[in-house]
């Protein structure tokens, strides 16, 4: 549900921008029509270049995040296992 939230909330941003963007330069910058596709044609070669070339270098990079959360996990269950083995009840306050 997160994940489909995100994207809509995203791909809301970006019709406003799309819609927003041309209007405001226009009604701000007194664009022209060439002015106007020539801003809609940087605002796509941008949006490629970065999806071309940020996206598989992102993905690239080594979860920083990822190690530290699996170890606390790992503390975390091994605790609750040992408490459980001993008999301790702990309470988390829910």
């Amino acid at each position: 549900v997160r994940v489909w939230i995100a994207a809509s909330i995203s791909v809301f941003g970006s019709c406003i921008t799309r819609l927003a963007l041309p209007v405001l330069a226009i009604l701000l910058l007194s664009a022209g029509p060439i002015e106007v596709a020539v801003l809609r044609a940087l605002d796509l070669v941008a949006a490629l270049a970065f999806g071309l070339v940020a996206r598989p270098w992102v993905d690239r990079l080594r979860p920083r995040a990822g190690p530290g959360v699996d170890r606390g996990r790992t503390r975390r269950a091994a605790a609750g296992l040992y408490d459980e083995a001993i008999g301790v009840r702990v309470s988390c306050g829910c």
